[in-house]
């Protein structure tokens, strides 16, 4: 690594700003010091951008000077991110009175600094619509790849799992998405006759939890946790339930997430039990009607709508895709200061997704069999490399931002084996147990139910419903107006349509939790909307291409939404 740089801002001979980096006697230009501005021209070029509503992602601010041009040669609908490894270079930047003001007044261009991953992916998870698999382009500005070599493949990776994260979500709607309105649909009838999880935030304060997850490596330590069993509170994943009650362990809380008819096998030895537990909207609904414990809610596609019929506040955290996420979050919820880690391997331990007594095979009697085309080594957690694959990739990137964004919270791994998760200590959990469980807690907590209402939610969402049917109805008509107009026919009032979509787009895109449910219920409809080329948007089209496409693309979308609008309404 070097010791030291110095960066200046220099003309180039045809008078554009370039950065140039001094090290070691040598001279780095961030630019083209003869002809800049030929090397800008160049540099939007390659970048081949296919249509207006493409992703841009770039590495490397340089001067700024490359932002003017990029500008006038996108579309209004792409994005361009632009991340900048060198915060000297990033804050001189930044104060340069032309770039601010075009940053100001362009939506379209946003500058990101970073130090490492993780600052990648929060950025990356913030910013970038990840509803379907848009297209993107990735480059990096002259001279960048050289100079930050080490960021430079830090920021191709964090490029690279961030749509692998978006494959893994648009996998998951696409398998589950009828599921999951169904789920939805029935669950919102439960909330009512249940508890707000948020009712918990802070009561356990200081406290230790253990988030027992149903990893390979469980059976290894899981018996240590009995003599401490009362010292702490322990959280755990649906399927390890039955492997603590073998182990004479009763936890304090379960966790489900899982939309999928597996959830119900998988708890059918449970269901009597009165044990608390976790649950999102999305999880099976059959297990949530008939589990015969309390139910505490975690709201993350209805909060809104939920807080504002109810007047309370409710927990929501953005899941990654595993039931241990949840389990970490709630524990955070509670207060603990110490969070424990046991069975979360990330990796095919032994070849196995899952401690032999958690498997499918031992409760459902059925074989999960591995995909060798989807495995990789990634560090371990004891061992020095382990077999893993991208879903568990995903959780593990879950973790460590969620480790990162709670740095007063004292993470610790002690799996047995498995996928070093960043942001964690590493200790063996007698050790971890010995340290952080040393005294009793009162685990007293009150399980009222939080209202005496029924049926206020359905009520709420079917005159929702309606209203946005009737909406839908007049945008369909309207667009086919604006469709004719753009064709040809001058005779129709354009201002007043176009007015009047207004309006309509107005009222209905107000109803944000509603049009998440639209949209993952006619999944596939609206990504083939959002990713064929007649409906997107093109660089520099003219004013009557540009009138016929979004009419066409307006159309459609009504039409999509009209229908499954009356096919939940049918449902409900």
């Amino acid at each position: 690594m070097d010791l030291f740089r110095q960066f200046f801002l220099q003309q180039s001979n045809d008078n554009c700003k370039i950065i140039n980096i001094k090290e070691n006697n040598k001279d780095i230009y961030l630019g083209n010091k003869n002809s800049e501005k030929e090397n800008i021209n160049n540099f939007i070029k390659n970048l081949n951008i296919p249509d207006g509503e493409t992703f841009i992602f770039i590495f490397g601010l340089a001067s700024g000077e490359y932002i003017k041009e990029l500008i006038n040669n996108i579309g209004y609908g792409n994005k361009v991110y632009i991340f900048e490894p060198e915060e000297v270079i990033y804050n001189y930047i930044m104060m340069d009175l032309d770039i601010n003001n075009i940053l100001k007044a362009d939506s379209r261009v946003k500058v990101f600094k970073f130090k490492d991953k993780n600052e990648i992916m929060n950025i990356l998870n913030t910013y970038v619509d990840k509803s379907y698999l848009n297209k993107y382009v990735c480059s990096f500005y002259t001279n960048y790849e050289k100079a930050f070599s080490d960021k430079f493949n830090v920021f191709n990776e964090a490029i690279k799992e961030f749509w692998i994260d978006v494959g893994a979500l648009r996998a998951s709607n696409i398998t589950f998405g009828d599921k999951v309105i169904n789920n939805y649909i029935n669950n919102i009838k439960e909330i009512e006759k249940n508890i707000n999880a948020n009712k918990f935030k802070n009561i356990f304060l200081g406290c230790t939890a253990i988030v027992v997850s149903s990893g390979p490596s469980l059976e290894k330590n899981i018996k240590f946790l009995k003599k401490y069993k009362d010292n702490c509170i322990i959280i755990c994943a649906s399927r390890s339930i039955q492997e603590l009650i073998k182990n004479e362990i009763t936890p304090d809380f379960i966790c489900a997430i899982d939309p999928g008819e597996i959830m119900e096998r998988l708890l059918v030895e449970s269901m009597e039990l009165e044990i608390p537990m976790v649950v999102t909207e999305q999880v099976n609904s059959n297990v949530v009607k008939n589990y015969k414990g309390k139910k505490l809610f975690v709201l993350n596609s209805f909060k809104n709508t939920i807080e504002k019929i109810f007047n309370e506040e409710y927990f929501s955290i953005q899941l990654g895709g595993s039931v241990a996420h949840l389990a970490t979050a709630f524990a955070v919820l509670l207060g603990a200061k110490n969070v424990i880690f046991i069975g979360q391997d990330l990796a095919f331990t032994n070849n196995r997704y899952h401690s032999i007594l958690s498997t499918n095979e031992n409760l459902i009697k059925e074989k999960t069999i591995l995909n060798r085309n989807d495995l990789f080594y990634v560090d371990g957690n004891i061992e020095e490399r382990v077999l893993t694959n991208n879903s568990f990739l995903t959780f593990k990137n879950w973790f460590e931002i969620f480790i990162s964004n709670n740095p007063n919270i004292n993470f610790i791994n002690s799996t047995e084996g498995g996928a070093k998760i960043k942001g964690t200590k590493i200790m063996p959990l007698k050790d971890s147990l010995n340290i952080y469980c040393k005294e009793k807690i009162n685990k007293h907590f009150n399980l009222d139910t939080s209202y005496n209402v029924e049926g206020v939610i359905i009520k709420y969402l079917n005159k929702k419903l309606q209203i946005m049917y009737e909406l839908s109805v007049q945008a369909i008509q309207y667009s086919k107006k604006m469709i004719k107009y753009y064709e040809g026919n001058k005779n129709i009032k354009i201002n007043n349509v176009l007015k009047k979509l207004d309006e309509i787009d107005f009222k209905f895109y107000k109803n944000q939790e509603i049009i998440y449910m639209l949209n993952l219920f006619k999944y596939k409809d609206m990504e083939t909307l959002n990713n064929e080329d007649e409906y997107r948007e093109k660089i520099k089209e003219s004013n009557k291409n540009a009138g016929i496409r979004l009419g066409k693309r307006t159309l459609q979308c009504y039409k999509i939404y009209s229908s499954a609008i009356k096919e939940i309404m049918e449902r409900i």
